[in-house]
């Protein structure tokens, strides 16, 4: 029985075991109600405890209880999912002696609806029963324990054995490719080697061309300057003739246009003069009619004046006499419109101011307008003569004007003539003077042109020779850079193929000393091996202890221990698991007989 003075101090002691004592505890409890006859409702124990186990990452499966967090996950894992009220209330239901943990007991209670006073109150076994129990229960933790170890051994070698196979086909792999690298950096150092020789030679035979190139370039250069100035000075000499001429035959032209000029100006102060005397006539003609005709359009004005003077008083007699009527209506319609005024005197007044009203006034304003035309297009005839008399006396002006200006002009072109004809003799002989120096200018350019010419030719020769030179000089150059730089680039090669040869051989090196190592490790791992083989021997030997143990126990037992016996069977089987299939399998038969001797 429960150490405790009372159920609910019982209940305290059986939650402080662990786990599995209290799965077994509850299956002894309730072997022959729930469990004898059902495999599944004693896996599902044993299901149970694995995954409290699991969630109780602090004390594992030497745990015994959970706090309310780790008891929710449990709760939504074994059961189904609660919401967190509804955990809170279920927890309280389950957490009988209110430490606010869940034991795997109290778990058992709430989930069965167990009488947890029965379950607490459950004897086990007598104290014999018990000794031989805690015996079997040794071996069996012993048979556990070296089944792990030989596992753990087990993983350990395999992990080694497969790490040091590998290591090692990879270092004899690496050596292999590390000796042929060394192989192909020697052969490609002196392939190098042998190529920056030939680089070198090429590249001593390229200075020699490009100093022989670079001397051409330098004596082109010396006879294309040369020619150069000499076909500077030839064309200086022929712009020198070209100018001369060009003065030459501008001194010409200009002594035959003075002479032809002298000769128009001559016949243009005749013709002139004898338009002036003309144009003088006609202004004196033009001056007596617009003399006449202003001292007309001046008696017509005077005239129109006086008419104007005249019309206009008619037109403002009739202006008054109809502000006259206009007042004496308005004076009338103010005593029809009187309150104060008799009838007789509105009736006399309204009569009078409709006959008023009815006489015709158009005569009048007829009379006005015609009289306004007539004096407006008077008007516009006097100002229309007095602008042609002014227009005749400024023409009479100016062909008074006009006369003196040609008289003037015909005696100017008279001096202009004499002056022109003495002109035009200096103009000819300069003009004939003029065109010999052309003549002579004109076989002066030539010649100079011919020079000019000849040393245009021989300066594009030289530019010739030395582009030539030039391009010869480029290319020798160009030939020689690019020996250099094949110099060059084989002599980087050269060192790159000595440093690849050098880490070649270090890499073949290290390649052997790690097939070396890769050879210990495999020998390291056998030797795990070897452990790992004598570990599950000695697992294997544990596991039978404990077979013979238990079987010991089965006869021993003759209470309620029918649960742990069937639990500590269940975890030998777990041992098992690792033993050779066939001893497995013959003793997995054996216990299975002594099971249902039990049974």
């Amino acid at each position: 029985m429960l150490a405790g003075d009372n159920e609910k101090a019982r209940l305290v002691t059986l939650n402080a075991k662990t786990y599995a004592e209290q799965a077994k505890w509850y299956l002894d409890a309730f072997w022959d109600e729930k469990f004898a006859s059902s495999e599944q409702a004693r896996e599902e124990v044993w299901d149970q405890y694995q995954l409290i186990g699991n969630i109780d990452k602090k004390n594992g499966k030497n745990g015994s209880s959970l706090e309310e967090i780790k008891a929710h996950i449990f709760l939504e894992k074994a059961c189904e999912a609660v919401t967190w009220v509804d955990m809170r209330s279920t927890l309280k239901e389950i957490d009988l002696d209110f430490d606010k943990k869940m034991s795997l007991s109290e778990f058992f209670i709430f989930q069965n609806r167990l009488d947890w006073k029965k379950l607490v109150n459950a004897t086990a076994f007598t104290g014999e029963a018990k000794r031989k129990l805690d015996e079997a229960q040794a071996k069996l933790n012993a048979a556990t324990k070296a089944q792990e170890k030989a596992s753990a051994d087990a993983s350990s070698a395999n992990a080694a054995a497969t790490a040091a196979a590998k290591s090692q086909i990879n270092a004899e792999n690496a050596e292999a490719k590390a000796k042929k690298e060394a192989l192909d950096a020697a052969e490609s150092e002196k392939t190098a080697k042998v190529t920056a020789e030939e680089a070198a030679d090429k590249a001593a035979a390229a200075q020699v061309a490009a100093d022989e190139a670079a001397n051409k370039a330098d004596a082109a250069a010396k006879d294309a300057h040369a020619a150069k100035e000499s076909e500077h000075a030839a064309k200086i000499a022929e712009d020198e003739s070209s100018k001369a001429k060009e003065e030459a035959d501008v001194s010409a032209e200009n002594a035959r246009k003075s002479q032809i000029a002298a000769e128009n100006s001559a016949k243009t102060a005749k013709i002139a003069h004898a338009e002036a005397d003309k144009t003088a006539e006609e202004s004196t003609a033009k001056k007596r009619q617009a003399d006449k005709a202003h001292k007309d359009a001046e008696t017509a004005h005077t005239e129109q004046e006086k008419v104007e003077k005249e019309v206009q008083a008619v037109v403002d007699e009739i202006e008054t006499q109809q502000n006259k009527r206009t007042k004496k209506i308005a004076k009338l319609k103010r005593i029809t419109e009187d309150p104060a005024k008799g009838t007789v005197a509105k009736g006399k007044a309204f009569q009078e101011m409709k006959a008023l009203e009815g006489e015709d006034p158009l005569p009048l304003r007829k009379a006005k307008l015609e009289q306004k035309v007539v004096v407006k297009r008077q008007k516009k005839i006097t100002r229309k003569a007095l602008k042609i008399a002014l227009k005749a006396s400024n023409a009479a002006k100016l062909a008074t004007k006009a006369k003196e200006v040609a008289d003037a002009a015909a005696a100017t072109a008279a001096a202009a003539k004499v002056d022109a004809e003495t002109t035009a003799k200096a103009a000819s002989e300069a003009r004939k003077k003029a065109e010999e120096e052309a003549e002579a200018a004109k076989v002066a350019l030539e010649n100079a042109t011919n020079k000019r010419k000849a040393a245009e030719s021989d300066r594009l020769l030289a530019d010739k020779s030395k582009e030539a030179a030039d391009k010869a000089k480029v290319e020798a150059d160009a030939s020689k850079l690019e020996a250099d730089n094949s110099k060059s680039v084989a002599d980087q090669a050269a060192t790159k193929a000595e440093s690849e040869r050098k880490e070649a051989d270090e890499a073949a090196e290290a390649a052997s000393t790690a097939a070396a190592q890769a050879k210990a490790d495999r020998e390291a791992a056998d030797v795990a091996a070897q452990a790992a083989k004598q570990s599950l021997a000695a697992a294997e030997i544990a596991v039978t202890d404990a077979t013979t143990g238990l079987q010991s126990l089965q006869k021993a037992l003759d209470s309620g221990a029918k649960g742990t016996l069937w639990w500590m069977e269940r975890e030998l089987e777990e041992a098992k698991k690792y033993m050779p299939k066939s001893k497995f399998r013959a003793l997995k038969k054996r216990m299975k007989r002594e099971m249902i001797k039990i049974a």
